[in-house]
C-alpha cells in the first residue's frame, strides 16, 4: 500500500514536471524573435523561461532517470512543432479584422530561421544535456557537479546554434557575437543562482547521497 501510494505521488509530481517544462519552453520560444537588454547584455526572447527548461530536465533526469529526461525533451518538441501546425495553419482562414490580424502576425509570426532555429538549437542542447549529465553521474557522485556542468555547456551550445541559424548574414556579426555571448553569460549567471533551489529539491529526495 505505501509502495502504491509512493508511486502515485511520484506519478503525480513528475506530470507537474513535465507540465512546467512545457509551458517554460512555450514561452521561450514565442518569444525567441525579441531581442531585450538587461544591463550592457542583449539577450533573445526570455532567458528565464529557457533556464527552466534545463533546470526541469535536470531534475527529472535527477529523480526519473535518462529515459524520463530524453521523454519529456522529446514531449516538448513535439509540442513545439503542434503548436506551429496550428499556429501557421490560423493563416488559412480569412481575418475579419485586417489590423487586427496584422497585429496578431506581428506578434506570433516568427520567421522561419528562428523557428528552425528554436526548434534545431533546443533538441541538440537538451540531449547533449542529458548525455553530459549522465556522463558526469557515472564519474562523479556530486549531484551539483553534474546539473552546473551539463548546464554551462549545453546552454552554450543552445546559444551558439540559435544565434547562428537565426541571426547570421541578417544582422552584422558583431551584434551577432554580442547577442550570443550576452545570452550566454545571462543563462550562466541564472544557472548559478538557481543551483541552491536545485541542490534543497533533490536534497528531499536523495537524503542519503554525498554531494
Amino acid at each position: 500500500m505505501v509502495k502504491f501510494y509512493n508511486e502515485q505521488k511520484n506519478m503525480k509530481i513528475k506530470n507537474y514536471l513535465y507540465m512546467i517544462y512545457i509551458s517554460a519552453l512555450i514561452i521561450s520560444n514565442i518569444t525567441a524573435n525579441r531581442i531585450g537588454v538587461i544591463g550592457y547584455l542583449n539577450v533573445a526572447g526570455n532567458p528565464l523561461a529557457y533556464i527552466l527548461c534545463f533546470f526541469i530536465c535536470d531534475l527529472i533526469n535527477e529523480k526519473f532517470g535518462e529515459k524520463a529526461a530524453k521523454e519529456v525533451v522529446n514531449f516538448g518538441f513535439i509540442s513545439l512543432c503542434t503548436i506551429l501546425i496550428l499556429l501557421y495553419s490560423t493563416y488559412l482562414i480569412p481575418a475579419l479584422d485586417s489590423n487586427f490580424d496584422n497585429g496578431f502576425k506581428l506578434v506570433f509570426n516568427n520567421s522561419a530561421r528562428v523557428v528552425i532555429a528554436s526548434l534545431c538549437a533546443y533538441l541538440i542542447s537538451n540531449h547533449i544535456d542529458i548525455k553530459i549529465f549522465n556522463f558526469i553521474r557515472k564519474r562523479n557522485n556530486s549531484r551539483l557537479l553534474r546539473k552546473i556542468g551539463s548546464t554551462i555547456i549545453s546552454q552554450f551550445v543552445d546559444s551558439l546554434i540559435f544565434g547562428l541559424i537565426a541571426f547570421y548574414l541578417i544582422i552584422p556579426f558583431n551584434e551577432l557575437k554580442v547577442i550570443i555571448i550576452s545570452e550566454y553569460l545571462v543563462k550562466f549567471f541564472i544557472n548559478l543562482i538557481d543551483t541552491p533551489l536545485y541542490y534543497i529539491c533533490i536534497k528531499k529526495k536523495n537524503k542519503s547521497t554525498k554531494d
